[in-house]
Parts: C-alpha cells; sequence; structure tokens
C-alpha cells in the first residue's frame, strides 16, 4: 500500500470568487508513476465525506498552500473538484500563474493505494496538487475558458448559475479527444442544486483504419442533491491507447517497498524532474565516468637556443679537455710582436721567445633522485605518470644546461662595454648589434650570434628592414628568433634577468638593452651522447624503484676575445 500523485486536467479559474474547478482524477487513463502504469476506474478512489484539511498546494510542497478543497464530485470522467483560494500573496500568485498559462494542472494525492494487473483496487483521496507538467495524457488539453452567466430570476426568488468548459487533446495518433464539462447551480430560498453532466467525444483521424472502434453513448453523470439530467450530445468514444507497463521501474520500486524504504511508499504520478547532478541526481557519485586523454598539452618541451651558439660536441672525458696557448715575449714582459726590419750584412737579427700556457676544462654535473613504490611499475596506468615525471626532469636538464652556456658567454665577455652614438636612421638596438658585430671581427674572429635582452628584441622586430644594412641578415620567425646563413648572424632573445654576473648583480641598466655578440668557436660544450640518462635500483625490502637521473656539461674556454657585451653598465651606488 503506497501513496501517490497523481496529475489531472487543466483548470478553469475565476479571480473574481478566488474560485478554481478543474478534473482532479481522471478515469480510466494510465498513470505514470515510479511504480509502473495502471488506471484508476470509477468508484475505486475513495472521496473524504469531510473536506475539512484537504487543501490545495504547489507542486505538491505541501507547505506551500494556497487553497481549501470545498467541494468534490465523481462523474464518469473522474472526480471533479472545486478550490477556494486563499487570500494571501501566495493564493494571488497561484491565480496569476493559472491567468498566464504557466501552472493551469491538478494533480491528486492520494493515500493507500493498491495496484493489481495494472489497475489501481484501492486508494483514498487527501489532498491536491497545482502543477505545471502533467503525466496524464489529458492533462495536456488546451487551457478551458471559464464563462459565467447570472440571470435574474423573472419571479425574482431563484438564482442559476452556470459554467461551461470545453478541452481538446490530440494524441500521438491523431484521435482528437474532447471534454466538456457543464455545471449548474440552482438556488430557491434555502436550497442550493448543482448539477455537473460531463461528455467525452473522441474524433478518430480519418487517415487511421487499423484501430478497433467502439461507439458507446457518452457517460454523462449528475451527482448533487436535486438531480437534472440533461441529455448529451452523441460522440464516438473509446479507451485510450494503452502504454506498456514499466516492468524494470516497477520491480525495483516493490523490492524497495518491502525493504522498508520509505521513499518508495510515496509515488509521482507527475512528472518527475530526472537531474544530471545535485540533489535526487540520477547518477551517483562516480557512475558517469570523464572522457580521461591523458597527459594535456603543456606548450612546447623547452628547446635549447644558448647552448647551440657555441660549439656543441661529445667529447668529454673525466679527465676533460686541456690544450695550450701560445704568447709572444714572457708572462712578465709580454710583447705585441715577435721579429722586425734587419740591416743584413752580417748584423744580428731581431730575437725574442714565446711562452706557451696549459688551459683545461670544467666539468659541471647535474643529477635528480626519487624512491619511487614499485607499483607504478607493476600495475598498468602508473607507468605513464612516472614517464611523465621523468619527461619534466629531462627538461629541467636542459634549461639548466643551456643556462650553463648563457652565463658562460656573459663571463668571457666581461664587463659591458658602453654604447656609442649611432646614426639617427638606426635604433639603439640595432646600432649595439652592429657595433658588437664590428668588435668580434677587430678581435680577429668571425661573429656568428649575437643575444640580446628583451628590451633589445623588441626594438629589433620594429626596424624596418630598408634600415638593416646589407651586411647583417636576420630573419624573424613565429618563434622570436633570428636564423641566418653562412657567415650572419643568429639572433636569439633572453630575458633581462639572465644578463647578471655570477654573484647575480644586473651587468646592464635595468629596462635598457643589452646585446652579447659571439663566435662559434671560443667555446666548446660536451655532453654523453644521450643526456640525461637514468639508472635505475631496486629496494626490495620496501618495495621501492630508486631512479636517479644525471646529467654532465664539460665547458672548455677557447677565446674570451671572441665575446663582447654591449650595453649601459649600472651606476655603483646608484
Amino acid at each position: 500500500m503506497t501513496d501517490i500523485i497523481i496529475d489531472g486536467g487543466t483548470l478553469t479559474a475565476s479571480r473574481q470568487d478566488r474560485v478554481v474547478r478543474g478534473l482532479l482524477l481522471p478515469y480510466r487513463e494510465e498513470c505514470r508513476s515510479n511504480i509502473g502504469r495502471f488506471s484508476f476506474a470509477p468508484g475505486v478512489v475513495e472521496i473524504p465525506q469531510d473536506l475539512t484539511g484537504m487543501s490545495l498546494n504547489i507542486e505538491h510542497e505541501r507547505e506551500r498552500v494556497v487553497g481549501a478543497v470545498t467541494e468534490l464530485r465523481e462523474t464518469p470522467a473522474g472526480i471533479l473538484a472545486t478550490f477556494s483560494i486563499a487570500k494571501t500573496p501566495a493564493g494571488d500568485a497561484a491565480l496569476s500563474d493559472i491567468e498566464a498559462g504557466r501552472r493551469v494542472h491538478l494533480s491528486a494525492e492520494v493515500a493507500g493505494v493498491k495496484v493489481k494487473d495494472g489497475k489501481g483496487i484501492a486508494g483514498s483521496l487527501f489532498a491536491a496538487g497545482l502543477v505545471e507538467k502533467p503525466a496524464f495524457p489529458s492533462a495536456t488539453l488546451l487551457a478551458a475558458e471559464d464563462t459565467s452567466d447570472d440571470e435574474d430570476d423573472p419571479q425574482g426568488g431563484d438564482d442559476t448559475e452556470t459554467t461551461h468548459s470545453e478541452s481538446e487533446y490530440v494524441d500521438e495518433d491523431g484521435n482528437v479527444w474532447r471534454m466538456v464539462v457543464d455545471t449548474e447551480t440552482e438556488t430557491d430560498g434555502d436550497t442550493t442544486t448543482t448539477t455537473t453532466t460531463v461528455v467525452e467525444e473522441v474524433t478518430e483521424n480519418p487517415d487511421e483504419t487499423t484501430d478497433t472502434e467502439e461507439e458507446e453513448d457518452p457517460m454523462p453523470a449528475t451527482l448533487a442533491a436535486k438531480a437534472k439530467t440533461p441529455t448529451p450530445p452523441r460522440g464516438r468514444t473509446r479507451q485510450r491507447p494503452s502504454i506498456a507497463d514499466d516492468l524494470p521501474t516497477l520491480y525495483a520500486t516493490v523490492a524497495q517497498a518491502r525493504a522498508g524504504d520509505q521513499q518508495a511508499l510515496t509515488l509521482l504520478a507527475a512528472l518527475t524532474d530526472t537531474k544530471i547532478s545535485g540533489t535526487g541526481a540520477l547518477p551517483g557519485a562516480g557512475v558517469l565516468q570523464e572522457s580521461w586523454q591523458g597527459q594535456l598539452w603543456q606548450g612546447k618541451s623547452y628547446d635549447r637556443k644558448y647552448i647551440n651558439q657555441g660549439t656543441l660536441g661529445t667529447n668529454i672525458s673525466a679527465a676533460g679537455k686541456s690544450g695550450f696557448k701560445m704568447a709572444r715575449g714572457t708572462k712578465a714582459s709580454p710583447k705585441t710582436k715577435l721579429g722586425g726590419d734587419w740591416a743584413g750584412n752580417k748584423t744580428e737579427l731581431p730575437t725574442g721567445t714565446a711562452n706557451a700556457e696549459k688551459f683545461g676544462s670544467t666539468l659541471a654535473r647535474w643529477a635528480f633522485a626519487g624512491d619511487i613504490a614499485r607499483e607504478f611499475f607493476d600495475l598498468p596506468g602508473g607507468a605513464e605518470l612516472i614517464e611523465a615525471m621523468f619527461r619534466l626532469i629531462a627538461e629541467d636538464y636542459a634549461i639548466w644546461s643551456d643556462e650553463k652556456a648563457l652565463a658562460t658567454f656573459l663571463k668571457l665577455a666581461g664587463a659591458p662595454v658602453a654604447p656609442k652614438t649611432y646614426p639617427s636612421e638606426y635604433n639603439d638596438s640595432l646600432g649595439m648589434l652592429l657595433q658588437g658585430i664590428l668588435a668580434v671581427k677587430r678581435a680577429k674572429d668571425e661573429p656568428s650570434f649575437a643575444i640580446v635582452n628583451s628590451t633589445a628584441y623588441e626594438q629589433l622586430l620594429y626596424t624596418p628592414h630598408e634600415k638593416v644594412p646589407e651586411f647583417v641578415s636576420f630573419d624573424i620567425t613565429t618563434e622570436l628568433r633570428g636564423t641566418a646563413d653562412a657567415g650572419k648572424v643568429y639572433v636569439v632573445e633572453a630575458a633581462d634577468s639572465y644578463f647578471v654576473d655570477a654573484d647575480d648583480d644586473p651587468l646592464v641598466d635595468e629596462g635598457e638593452p643589452a646585446v652579447l655578440v659571439g663566435a662559434k668557436a671560443g667555446v666548446e660544450f660536451d655532453e654523453l651522447g644521450e643526456v640525461p640518462f637514468t639508472i635505475d635500483a631496486l629496494e626490495i625490502a620496501k618495495g621501492g624503484v630508486d631512479r636517479a637521473t644525471h646529467g654532465y656539461l664539460q665547458t672548455f674556454e677557447i677565446r674570451p676575445e671572441s665575446f663582447v657585451l654591449i650595453g649601459s653598465a649600472p651606476v655603483v651606488g646608484g
């Protein structure tokens, strides 16, 4: 035995006397509820003798009462109800909703429902709801028009009030269902007689030839103190098309009811919201699965752009590289040149000496290690995360080695050389670039690259092509770096923050352009063939895998004279 809520028909309303009338519970019409589909026959649902306490609420929220039941009448079409709307703001809003067509359907609340073979065999009507969405087909009828005619009795003693409403519904087969409700109330002194006549008709779709039709007389019903039985017009009637019971839902709900699920004991025949989230959502937590995409695009991995400006190779060893440089004179008394003019004729020759100095490379070491639970390797799905993590670590090595190379270039360049005064058609950055190129050439080397800070790079981007001298060629790409053929200068951008010395003090004034020009042969960088490389070791006692990543960078400074930094040095104490 359960409680249910069953939608009825559309309403007629009178704002003047705040009265609402409509078909509350249709007969012989399938109710869609969460225990399946069934219908009520006439006389099955018990109508209370005392209507005290029966209310009209909004959308079955019983704390939102907007009226009271004043009359219930059983007709062949179903139970007709009359309500008195409360003189409250909520009642006014309900009348406004009815007039605007926003909420024009009734829905019955029935307790103690028993269902057998798709038929309701017991139930007790106890309340009603004013709802927006109906479940019964007839609840989607066109809104009825409420008309009242008050006529004066010619004898002055009797009053007669009549109402008439018509509603239509077109089912899925194209059949037109029509319901006509006439109510006549006569007052003769202290005696009031009300007669209600309901006629239900169907006009079949002329294209439909396979349905079995059955002609019957309409079923007028008059339940009144003094009945007047008008003869309704004849019409063809038949039972509405049935819909197969929702057996899976029915079985699930019956099982819940037997288990004492209180929620299953109150059933809604009105259309129930099936929500995707929030309270009462259909899917529980974790039922709907995301479309897993794995690791997402996080931008391009770091592409080294400084270390390649030197000579990059793999001639790395534990002892490192070494070599010597020869200089004129001695270290204590260096010479700018040896030899000179000779007078001949057995005179002494110009003489002198030179000195050789050994130079060696330096080695920088980089590493990372982690103790990883072996479940990441043993079970499917875990290895992807570990590999992604170590790809990031490998990228960190690339950044580290590139920054080491840039720091080496700046170290070899030494203190910045002040910019000169350039022709007016050149911006400062282009003038500084040309000044650096000339400085390296005058140092007897071939400039191959320039690393400029962001301030200088922006100025170069806006330099008109015709302003660039023919002996300077660089191509700005979408990667914001220059390219050049052999014998030309390769221009690369570096953030202003990189232009610092070994103590992290700025080499140029903040916000001012800085241009570093160098030659490829001036420094050699060497790494192992595959960098960085990883080493794994098992930690059997704790079920782990120790993984270490290593990298080595060997730097051989060949010729500091091949590098120059052009820029305005910061004022000491400024």
